[in-house]
């Protein structure tokens, strides 16, 4: 009888155990998918920021913006530059698009997208050829449906 107590005191016991590790593993969870988030949220603000500072701190880069808003034609330097430019700031659509699908961001405000892959014949370009041969497809088939479209 004492046997099948004590039985029964440990079986308790050990489901309680799991209970309790299922919670806090739960807790764990929210913990890191919090911190995923404001990660992806560190990441989406220094892509903001880093282009703006580019142009900032870099004077030529700023002319060949310029320039290029203006569809003045750029030599080869100055077109490799802001091909570049072009490149490193649609990668970071591209990244915002897949960590939006992982539900670490939002893209309500992609609309200023449309404005910069338009921007001028350069930024075009650049998305063209990304569209065409480097880019993940579902990304460019938002991009061109739901963005470009609006």
């Amino acid at each position: 009888m004492e046997k099948l107590r004590l039985n029964d005191w440990l079986t308790l016991s050990a489901n309680t155990a799991v209970v309790a590790g299922i919670i806090f593993l739960g807790i764990e969870i929210r913990q890191n998918n919090s911190l995923l988030r404001q990660e992806a949220g560190n990441v989406y603000f220094s892509n903001r920021v880093v282009l703006s500072e580019m142009l900032m701190q870099d004077g030529e880069l700023a002319a060949i913006y310029v320039k290029a808003a203006k569809d003045e034609d750029l030599d080869e330097v100055e077109a490799l530059r802001i091909d570049r430019y072009y490149r490193r700031m649609f990668r970071g659509f591209e990244w915002e698009y897949l960590q939006s699908r992982e539900g670490l961001l939002d893209l309500r405000r992609n609309g200023e997208w449309a404005r910069m892959i338009n921007e001028n014949k350069y930024s075009r370009d650049v998305w063209r050829w990304l569209s065409e041969s480097a880019a993940e497809q579902s990304f460019v088939k938002f991009v061109n449906e739901d963005v470009l479209i609006q």
